[in-house]
C-alpha cells in the first residue's frame, strides 16, 4: 500500500517521532512497504476474524517498526488529540474499553445475519467504529486495511482480491466519509464485497450501533454501554 503524504500530512507525521533512518519522505514509505510484505503475510497465515487488542498492537508494530519509537501502543493522553474526518477520536483513556466494546457489537451483529451480505456490512461496521475510535496517533488506515484483510481470511473469502485502495484510493476514502456522516454501512460494505470478487447487492442499510466514540467515563460495565449503543 504506497500511500502518498502530502505536505502538510508528512510535516505532522515528523513531528510525531520517527526513527533516525527516516530523514525523508521517501523513507517513510519504503520501510512502510517493507514490512508490508510480511504484515500481508501474517493476516494471511495467522488471520483473525475479530481482533484483539494484542493482535492490533503487534499488526501496527511490524508495520510501523524502523519508522515510529511508538510503534505497536495506542495513544496515550500526552500524545496529540485525534481528528478523523473532522470527528474526534476517542479519548486515550477509553481506547481499551472502546475496542471490547466494538469486539461485542461485532459479534452481536455477525450473530443477527438477517440480510443478505450480513458479513460484508458487519465488517463494514468494525472497520468504521475502529476508524473512528483511531487508536494510534498515527497508520490506524493502513492498520485497518490490514486487520479487514485479516478477518476476511478468517472468514475464508477468496485469498486473492484487490486492495481496498486499488486502483485509486477515491472510492474507499468517498465510503468512509458516508459512513462516518450517515452512518449508513452499505457504500463500504459493497466496496468490500466488490474488492472480494462478490458481486451480490446489498442495500443500504443504519448501522445499528454509533460508530462515535463514548465519551462517558464513568459507565459502570460494558453491558451498560452495549445497551446503551443499542438505543442510540
Amino acid at each position: 500500500m504506497n500511500e502518498d503524504r502530502s505536505d502538510h500530512d508528512w510535516l505532522r507525521v515528523k513531528r510525531l517521532g520517527l526513527e533516525k533512518p527516516v530523514r525523508r519522505r521517501a523513507d517513510y514509505h519504503r520501510i512502510v512497504a517493507e514490512n508490508s510484505l510480511s504484515v500481508r503475510e501474517t493476516v494471511v497465515h495467522f488471520p483473525l476474524k475479530n481482533p484483539t487488542d494484542a493482535y492490533i498492537l503487534e499488526l501496527h508494530r511490524r508495520l510501523f517498526q524502523g519508522v515510529h519509537p511508538w510503534a505497536g501502543r495506542f495513544r496515550i493522553p500526552t500524545d496529540p488529540h485525534t481528528i478523523v474526518a473532522g470527528y474526534p477520536g476517542a479519548d486515550a483513556l477509553r481506547i481499551g474499553r472502546e475496542l471490547a466494546l466494538l469486539r461485542r457489537q461485532f459479534d452481536e451483529f455477525l450473530s443477527s445475519m438477517i440480510v443478505p451480505g450480513m458479513t460484508y456490512l458487519a465488517l463494514a461496521f468494525w472497520h468504521l467504529r475502529f476508524e473512528r475510535i483511531h487508536p494510534f496517533i498515527d497508520g490506524n488506515g493502513r492498520a485497518g486495511r490490514f486487520l479487514l484483510e485479516a478477518q476476511l481470511n478468517a472468514m475464508k473469502q477468496p485469498e486473492f482480491r484487490r486492495s481496498l485502495v486499488s486502483p485509486e484510493k477515491f472510492p474507499y476514502m468517498e465510503a468512509l466519509k458516508i459512513g462516518s456522516r450517515s452512518h449508513d454501512l452499505g457504500p463500504l460494505a459493497r466496496l468490500i464485497a466488490e474488492v472480494n470478487h462478490d458481486d451480490r447487492m446489498i442495500e443500504e442499510m443504519p448501522s445499528p450501533f454509533r460508530l462515535a466514540p463514548f465519551f462517558d467515563l464513568t459507565a459502570e460495565s460494558l453491558e451498560a454501554e452495549l445497551e446503551k449503543s443499542r438505543r442510540e
